[in-house]
């Protein structure tokens, strides 16, 4: 687990295992996460629609998730 992951899942209340899920939309989107606020990672997550592409194809954000070496 990266330190963001531990970010993500206390700023979402959320497992850590769908916070690696998370964290990858967020690096798909933006590379690099040291600029993003709390605020900004609720927003992408409810908002912005990684939640919904997170259920939507769970095996999708696994594969994302592995590609980007997130473990």
């Amino acid at each position: 687990m990266t330190t963001y992951n531990d970010i993500i899942r206390r700023t979402l209340k959320i497992t850590p295992e769908r916070a690696r899920l998370v964290e990858a939309y967020l690096r798909l989107d933006y590379g690099t996460l040291d600029h993003l606020s709390n605020v900004e990672i609720r927003r992408e997550y409810h908002v912005g629609g990684i939640s919904a592409a997170i259920d939507a194809d769970v095996d999708g954000a696994l594969k994302l998730a592995e590609s980007l070496g997130l473990k």
